[in-house]
C-alpha cells in the first residue's frame, strides 16, 4: 500500500494521514500498516524525553490495532509478514 511505503521514505504523518482517509478502517490490512506505521513513529518520538506521553499513546493503539486485527481473523499478525 502507498501508507506503508510513504513511513519506509521517512514520513510516518503522511502514511497516518493517508490510512485515516480508508473508508474501511476495521479491514485487516489497513489495521496492521497503521500499527506498524505508529510503531515506527513512536521509536522516532523517543528521541524527545518531552513525547513519551505520545509515545505511550501510540504504542497503546498499536496494541490495540494488533487485538482487533486478531479478533477479526486469528492470522493477522502471521499473514501481515
Amino acid at each position: 500500500m502507498e501508507a506503508d511505503q510513504v513511513s519506509n521514505e521517512g514520513r510516518p504523518e503522511d502514511a497516518l494521514a493517508l490510512l485515516d482517509g480508508k473508508k474501511n478502517k476495521e479491514d485487516v490490512t489497513v489495521m496492521m500498516i497503521r500499527a506498524s506505521v505508529l510503531t515506527t513513529k513512536a521509536f522516532t518520538d523517543m528521541n524527545n524525553p518531552a513525547a513519551m506521553m505520545l509515545v505511550q499513546a501510540q504504542l497503546g493503539e498499536v496494541a490495540q490495532l494488533y487485538t482487533g486485527a486478531l479478533e477479526i481473523d486469528p492470522m493477522a499478525v502471521y499473514d501481515s509478514w
